[in-house]
């Protein structure tokens, strides 16, 4: 009899030790859900380098073959100060940005454009080699 009050009470121990901790955790879940929700600002700032990045990657279409492993270096150069300047979230943003943005077809791409605003950028960064 106090064996079966014994298992009895550990079952209850335990029972109550599992509701306590799956509380625990989905407060837990909760509280990193929060944290982790981007503000107005942070997607303000997510969609301005995703525009930036899709148009350097147009530019890159655009530019000349043999000026392509100068773009690449600066480009690199950019993904550098990004990733050190704001984190490897945003720096995945602008990678995969220009990745898109170098899939279009020059023949449907103002490249004056956007070769202007790649220099802009270059001047901006001082990304330009000497």
């Amino acid at each position: 009899m106090i064996r079966t009050i014994s298992i009895g009470a550990l079952g209850l121990l335990v029972a109550a030790t599992g509701v306590a901790t799956a509380q625990a955790a989905d407060d837990a879940a909760t509280e990193r859900q929060v944290s982790a929700t981007p503000d107005a600002e942070d997607l303000a700032m997510e969609r301005k380098v995703r525009r930036l990045a899709l148009r350097i990657g147009e530019a890159y279409v655009c530019t000349d073959e043999k000026a392509r492993d100068d773009f690449q270096e600066e480009a690199h150069l950019l993904f550098d100060l990004i990733l050190q300047d704001v984190g490897s979230d945003l720096a995945y943003t602008y990678a995969t940005g220009i990745g898109i943005g170098s899939t279009k077809s020059k023949k449907k791409l103002d490249c004056p454009a956007a070769l202007k605003t790649w220099k802009e950028i270059r001047e901006d960064y001082e990304l330009e080699e000497d």
